[in-house]
């Protein structure tokens, strides 16, 4: 056993300085038991001269307001604070809770627990497993926990504070759930999944002074409201407000978050705004809750869950934004956001992200003119209708564009080029824009041996191309090649512009010329059949001898000859 006797003095100051510090956090002092896994011998009785040999006594011995202070050692044990106390460790470094790896963590259950002074280290669930209120985790090392390392489950009114949380990659480093009125001030938390998450209920707490490493998301935010978020760092992964199931305005409109930076660049904030507004150039990611009328343009982004975050907003223009995800998250993200414009923007991944993510009541956007390149999902559609999606570029993506749940969503003269599955899902939707028009490149569908056949030249398949995993969905018109902005124009001699040559062109050409019918659709030069620059009797004979005695077969360049 360390030799307690000739440090008995300096312990004793110790402790009255950490408990004067204790104060300050609420806490209370009463007696003070001793604990020292070196004494394996005994006597234990909890003295100085005699601590016990492990933690839990020292708890079990204890009475509200107690101290129990722990000296420096590896105590492989299960924690329980079922008792108002302060539990303190002679130095962070070297005072271990080294937890068995499955189901074991340091369960604090008693309001007004006061921790600080340990690693904890080793469990697979949680570090810190807290379900009580107005408890103060501080000072501590944490490095258990795949779940959560520091879990306030329910608790309200606690304090994290100053607290190192390391990770292995996943879970989350400080987690909030129900509770309200916590402050997770001045912690390092790094390598994670979340850095700090709250979710479902969570109120009115302070997140503060943090700086947040390796993480793919810094701050975390899942059905919460009245956050106050100010003044943290984040080498990566920013703020992100859950797209996916934040379905109330005050989960996205009642936070103040201020000050915050990621990847040394400021994340802008904006809510319930209706000025006419440009977002700074500077920007590292931007969040729009009930916002219009502010356009966020030409920004480079890389790095962040969710570059570019709408929640119940409208009337926004994003365009022309450079976005580099390395994440799983979102480029752009929108949720309950109608009548916004995405335009001309570059997004590439090189993770599982979805580059634009309409969730639920997104309706009635436009998505145009964009590239994607290396997504999970180059476009994803969720409950949202009635969009118009149309040329963009969405190349070696897992999933092309998605379309799940949501109707007449238009999409036309977009290329999907060499993705895993060009498009899933889907029904009610129009995925063309008619004849001769057309529709979609599919790389899929792009030659006979796919089954695209294009007997007549006009450039379009002569048969649908149906999208898979849906009920019904399909272009009608998809193009042979990608889509450069060049018209398309029916073959000549196809008068009534449905993509078919047959007798109904040889009618319409014959009322045209004689009883004063309508002229060749889309345009009168397709009634210019052997482009010799006039539309007369002599097309009508030309169309004859093709269909019914074989002779010369359509022609591409009425339209240029017509006088």
């Amino acid at each position: 056993m360390k030799p307690k006797t000739v440090k008995r003095k300096l312990i004793i100051g110790a402790i009255v300085l950490l408990l004067g510090a204790s104060v300050g956090l609420g806490m209370a002092s009463g007696a003070t038991i001793y604990v020292d896994d070196d004494n394996t011998s005994g006597p234990w009785d909890g003295t100085l001269l005699h601590p016990y040999q492990f933690i839990q006594e020292g708890i079990d011995s204890a009475s509200a307001g107690d101290t129990v202070y722990v000296f420096n050692g590896t105590y492989y044990e299960f924690v329980n604070v079922y008792k108002a106390i302060n539990l303190i460790g002679e130095n962070k470094d070297s005072t271990v809770i080294h937890i068995q790896p499955t189901g074991w963590y340091v369960n604090i259950s008693s309001n007004r627990v006061n921790l600080s002074g340990f690693t904890v280290q080793n469990s697979n669930t949680y570090g810190i497993y807290v379900l009580s209120d107005s408890n103060t985790i501080f000072n501590n090392i944490v490095k258990s926990g795949w779940y959560a390392r520091i879990y306030l489950f329910g608790g309200s009114y606690c304090t994290v504070s100053g607290n190192t949380v390391i990770g292995l990659g996943g879970g989350v480093g400080i987690k909030e759930r129900y509770g309200s009125n916590n402050t997770i001030i001045g912690n390092f938390v790094d390598n994670h999944y979340f850095g700090i998450s709250s979710e479902l209920g969570a109120s009115n707490t302070l997140i503060s002074g943090n700086t947040v490493a390796n993480c793919e998301a810094g701050v975390f935010l899942h059905q919460v409201s009245n956050y106050t978020i100010i003044d943290n760092n984040f080498d990566s992964g920013g703020i992100i407000l859950d797209p996916q199931y934040s379905d109330t305005l005050p989960f996205w409109n009642s936070h103040t978050i201020e000050n915050n930076y990621v990847n040394g660049r400021p994340i802008y904030y904006y809510k319930n705004n209706s000025d006419t507004v440009t977002v700074p150039s500077d920007a590292g990611q931007v969040i729009l809750a009930n916002c219009s009328n502010i356009t966020i343009r030409d920004l480079n982004l890389s790095g962040v869950y969710s570059g570019i975050q709408l929640g119940f907003s409208s009337h926004n223009n994003i365009n022309g934004n450079t976005i580099a995800q390395s994440t799983d998250g979102y480029s752009i993200s929108l949720a309950y956001s109608s009548f916004n414009n995405i335009t001309e923007n570059t997004l590439t991944d090189t993770n599982d992200a979805i580059d634009i993510y309409l969730r639920e009541s997104c309706d009635s956007n436009i998505i145009s003119g964009n590239s994607i390149a290396g997504s999970g999902e180059g476009i994803h559609l969720h409950n949202s209708s009635g969009n118009r999606i149309f040329e963009n570029n969405i190349a070696n993506s897992g999933t092309g564009i998605r379309l799940y749940y949501g109707s007449n969503n238009i999409l036309y003269h977009n290329n999907f080029i060499e993705n895993s599955q060009n498009a899933y899902g889907g029904s009610g939707n129009i995925c063309d824009d008619g004849y001769p028009s057309g529709g979609n490149y599919w790389s899929n569908f792009d030659d006979s041996s796919e089954g695209a056949y294009d007997n007549n030249h006009d450039g379009i398949a002569d048969s649908a191309y149906g999208i898979p995993g849906g009920s019904g969905d399909r272009d009608r018109y998809p193009l042979m090649n990608p889509w450069d902005g060049t018209p398309i124009t029916p073959p000549c001699g196809d008068a009534t512009g449905d993509g078919n040559m047959n007798s109904a062109d040889i009618v319409r050409l014959i009322n045209y010329l004689f009883v004063g019918g309508p002229e060749p659709w889309p345009a009168l030069c397709i009634g210019d059949e052997n482009t010799d620059g006039h539309v007369n009797s002599a097309d009508v004979s030309y169309l004859l001898n093709y269909l019914f005695v074989g002779g010369p077969g359509p022609r591409n360049d009425c339209c240029t000859s017509l006088k």
